[in-house]
Parts: C-alpha cells; structure tokens; sequence
C-alpha cells in the first residue's frame, strides 16, 4: 500500500484497535441500516493493512453505500485495495470517485498518480458525457460519483464494459451500458426529462348533477395524461392531477355557466368550492 495511505490506516488503528472485535460476527447480523459507517470504515481499514484485501471489500463498499458522502476517502482506499487486486479497471473508477468528491489534495494527487501507474503504457479510451440540463447532474459509473454539476471531458478510463447514470433531483434518471474500446473517445449526451409529480384538486359544486369538465393547458412534465376529464358531482374525493395549468368548466341546465384557470403545483391541495347562478327566465333576460 502506498505511504500515504498506511499512515492514514495506522493512525485509525491505533485509535480503536482496542475497541472493536476482532471477529466479523459483529457484522454479519446487521441491516445496512443498522451498520456504523466508522466502524465499518475502521474494519475495512484494519483488514487491508493486514493483507485481508478481500475481507476489506465489503466493508468499504458498505460506507460508500450508507455514507459515501461522509467518508470520500473510503472510495480511495477501496481504490487502493483493487490496484493492489490488479483490477484495474474497478480502481480507476473509485479513484474518479474520490477525484470528484474529496477535498483533500494531496490524496487526489495520489488518486492521479494511482490512475497513471494503472494505466502504464496502456492506451486507454476517454469517456466524455454532456448532461441535459446540467444543474445538479450527478454522474455515476457503475454506481459510484464520478461527476457533481459538471460533465465529463474526455475522462480516461480502463477499457471495459461499465454502467452509466446520470441523474438531477425533479428529473427522471438515464441509466445505460457503455463499452470503452482501447484508443477509441466515447462521446454520451443525456437528455433528462421533467419527474411526474402530483397535486391533489377537491372540488365541491353546487347543484349536484353539474357536469365538471377539466382540460389540460400545459403540463410542467411531458408524461402525464392530456386527455378531458369530465364528472358529474358531487365528487366525494379529491383529485390527483399531475402539476400544470388546467381549465375548469362547470354546467348545468337553466344555471350560468361557471369557469376557471388553475395551477396544481406539487403536493398542494387545492380546494374549490363552486355554486352555479341560475339563469334569468328568457322573458326577464
């Protein structure tokens, strides 16, 4: 293992060698929910530094999975222990992770330098991916962070076959499998279309037995249904509409017609209440 990183290994074990049990029993009953992510940084950390490179996977990939934000520097040390694996493919990988998401720089130094002795004298592909729209995307390769509100330019990685997402809080995620080939640039333009989300619309109408007719003007997600919807009241539950603008038409014979413009935003409850006018007789009007 590099310097660096048994210096940062040493230091841990040092400070709770005493207080963690040297069996994996601990462990092996625990939900993800339930898991420390230190104590499984610090498990993960004390088997590599033994040699038990193995052993020492599922531990680091559990703090990357409950708290992968918290702890950048397991995707290093996970990174450390597929290189010392020889598989370099998954190292190059974790060490993008750390580079995209660590803050200290001598490490992302060392997850640089970690790259390059994985490549050698290698060609390797680069991979560019352009998200659409690009605020708050976060891209991922084979689940790990490789990208936060940026793209992808001309990245190398090993060639090989790998999972790409990207995704953006309100947007429906891209996920797709990409091939890498030796000496070949992959070029990924993902264009991410708007979540369905949904607001609820209670109407109360008077008289019974209007018809309500409900038309879509514009829906903030392209998913949703655009066909009318009509009803007789009264209408006992509320309605679930997909966030947009609609237009409300209420009828009844002999009684005025009644109409409305309205917006169903995400998780409102919108109420209306509407009473219809009768007519005037004709000889009065």
């Amino acid at each position: 293992m590099r310097k660096l990183l048994q210096g940062v290994w040493c230091t841990l074990l040092f400070l709770v060698c005493f207080s963690l049990p040297t069996s994996l029993a601990w462990a092996q009953d625990q939900t993800p929910e339930a898991l420390d992510p230190y104590r499984e940084f610090v498990q993960g950390n004390r088997l590599a530094s033994a040699g038990a490179l193995t052993r020492a996977i599922p531990h680091y990939e559990n703090v990357i999975r409950i708290a992968g934000e918290r702890y950048p520097l397991a995707h290093f040390n996970l990174a450390e222990v597929f290189k010392q694996k020889r598989e370099c493919a998954r190292a190059t990988v974790l060490y993008r992770a750390y580079i995209a998401q660590g803050n200290e720089q001598d490490v992302i130094n060392e997850a640089h330098l970690g790259i390059r002795e994985c490549k050698a004298q290698a060609v390797w592909p680069t991979l560019s991916v352009r998200a659409l729209p690009a605020d708050g995307a976060i891209i991922r390769i084979d689940g790990y962070i490789v990208s936060r509100a940026k793209d992808l330019e001309k990245v190398e990685f090993a060639p090989g076959q790998y999972l790409l997402e990207v995704s953006s809080p309100d947007y429906r995620s891209h996920s797709q499998t990409i091939t890498l080939v030796a000496g070949e640039p992959l070029e990924i333009e993902a264009s991410l279309s708007m979540e369905t989300f949904y607001g609820s619309l209670q109407l109360r109408v008077e008289p019974q037995q209007a018809t309500i007719r409900i038309v879509v003007r514009e829906l903030d997600a392209p998913h949703g249904p655009t066909d009318p919807i009509s009803m007789i009241a009264p209408i006992a539950e509320p309605l679930s509409l997909v966030t947009g603008k609609y237009f409300i038409e209420i009828t009844h014979p002999n009684h005025q017609r009644w109409i409305r413009n309205i917006q169903i935003s995400r998780d409102s409850k919108l109420e209306i209440s509407a009473s219809l006018q009768r007519e005037l007789p004709a000889e009065i009007r």
